[in-house]
């Protein structure tokens, strides 16, 4: 084909690709405008800040505000009978504690400890030699009172579906 031939053809096709750019911003418009809105916006002006005012003698009204302070003396609440008699038979330094699981890898109720400590509950391990070997308990508390470790355990059974038991803590 000659050179000349493949000039015009080339050139055909660049014109053509030319009018099928720039005939439809003829019948449009420009794309400049298309999808834009106008927004408002009615800003108030910033409020004025607070006036500050100084007393004149604040140490004079310091001495007045205490002046006008009513002091009453301590009394102490009235305690019933019943509350006295439970104190009386629980005994000082009796905690309970719950005991989660035991385990006789150690890996196991350390991962069980964090896990516990990272939903917020006081975690602890603490190892016991057997003939066997050792075993690790995983323990939650001390709790000051048996119904608390029990909600304790309720609470825990369903958060983890693990069945514990309550023991007493030695301090």
């Amino acid at each position: 084909m000659d050179t000349h031939v493949k000039h015009r053809i080339i050139g055909v096709v660049v014109l053509v690709i030319l009018v099928a750019l720039l005939v439809p911003l003829f019948f449009t418009g420009s794309k400049k405008d298309v999808g834009k809105k106008e927004l408002s916006a009615n800003i108030p002006n910033p409020p004025s800040p607070p006036v500050i005012r100084k007393a004149a003698n604040w140490q004079k009204l310091y001495a007045q505000k205490q002046k006008q302070r009513v002091v009453t003396p301590y009394t102490p609440p009235v305690i019933h009978k019943a509350i006295e008699q439970r104190k009386l038979v629980t005994k000082k330094n009796e905690y309970w504690i719950v005991q989660l699981a035991s385990f006789t890898d150690n890996a196991n109720a350390d991962k069980l400890m964090k896990k516990l400590i990272y939903k917020g509950f006081v975690a602890h391990v603490e190892t016991e030699k057997t003939d066997q070997g050792h075993v690790y308990h995983v323990f939650i508390g001390p709790k000051m009172n048996r119904e608390k470790a029990q909600s304790l355990l309720e609470r825990l059974q369903k958060t983890f579906n693990l069945k514990g038991l309550i023991t007493r803590y030695k301090v």
